[in-house]
């Protein structure tokens, strides 16, 4: 069943309810499909909770292949850098893996794109070295 996100208000403080379902999301990416994983690359853990990324940065190297395991430990997130069209969604308890390579050095920005997050701070900086 797909719900409505609900909106409450609090004083003069108006939040919106993570009862928005995974449907929505995945709506609203359409045209992302999940990045697909690379055989033999190493993982790194990235763990999404409390509006944050935890770990908040990463170093990379040109030409270096990663797997991304993205852990939402308390509702639907997802992870995108646009430069790169790399795009993950986890739900509450679930992990999303996909391959993450880049071909220019320089520094991306990473961000949960469901409604709220990034406002709320929920970005990493990827830093990826020639």
């Amino acid at each position: 069943m797909n719900r409505p996100c609900t909106t409450v208000l609090v004083g003069a403080l108006s939040l919106t309810l993570a009862s928005c379902s995974a449907f929505e999301v995945a709506d609203d990416h359409a045209d992302h499909a999940d990045a697909a994983t690379i055989d033999g690359a190493p993982e790194i853990v990235v763990t999404a909770a409390s509006m944050s990324f935890e770990p908040d940065r990463l170093e990379l190297s040109v030409g270096e292949p990663v797997n991304i395991a993205l852990t939402s430990e308390d509702i639907l997130h997802d992870l995108n850098i646009d430069e790169v069209d790399f795009h993950l969604v986890a739900d509450v308890d679930e992990t999303a893996v996909g391959g993450l390579e880049f071909g220019e050095p320089g520094t991306y920005v990473a961000y949960c794109s469901v409604p709220g997050h990034r406002d709320a701070g929920m970005e990493m900086e990827v830093t990826v070295d020639g």
